[in-house]
């Protein structure tokens, strides 16, 4: 109630009813009796987590997990090992479900804002020309770097 601002009556509601108290879930693994029991979808932070291991406890001793993201399960009839996966923060977006579109439909030119023109390092500007070189080159182009050279 206090972390979610729920009213009384819909703390019980959500954590009788629509979740899993770790208690009941407790009680359900020790009915169950599973080789793993893994706990998820719940708040599992440095706050919470005694709470919920203590309460599991209470019902249940058997071998349980309490899950993060990124948490692995490799099973085999053998055995379970459970490690943690090292997820790509920064990854590339899906591909789009839309047909692309062109910048400029119409074949304008596109004007480069004067902000960007004033903080720009025309220092850089040889190294964009070998840069687009390099890339005509290799796809058979002749794009050229829209600030121009000063070769």
């Amino acid at each position: 109630m206090k972390r979610y601002k729920f009213q009384q009556a819909e703390a019980i509601y959500v954590s009788t009813l629509v979740h899993t108290m770790a208690p009941v879930f407790g009680k359900v693994m020790a009915l169950t009796k599973p080789r793993r029991a893994v706990a998820y979808h719940f708040q599992n932070d440095p706050d919470t987590l005694p709470e919920v291991v203590t309460a599991v406890r209470k019902t249940y001793g058997g071998p349980v997990d309490f899950a993060v993201d990124g948490r692995v399960w490799n099973i085999t009839k053998d055995e379970i090992n459970t490690r943690v996966a090292m997820l790509n923060s920064q990854p590339f977006p899906p591909p789009s479900v839309t047909p692309r579109q062109q910048a400029a439909p119409g074949g304008e030119k596109y004007q480069i804002p004067e902000w960007i023109l004033q903080g720009y390092a025309w220092e850089t500007l040889p190294l964009m020309d070998q840069i687009h070189e390099e890339f005509n080159k290799e796809f058979g182009t002749d794009f050229k770097f829209p600030l121009g050279s000063k070769k």
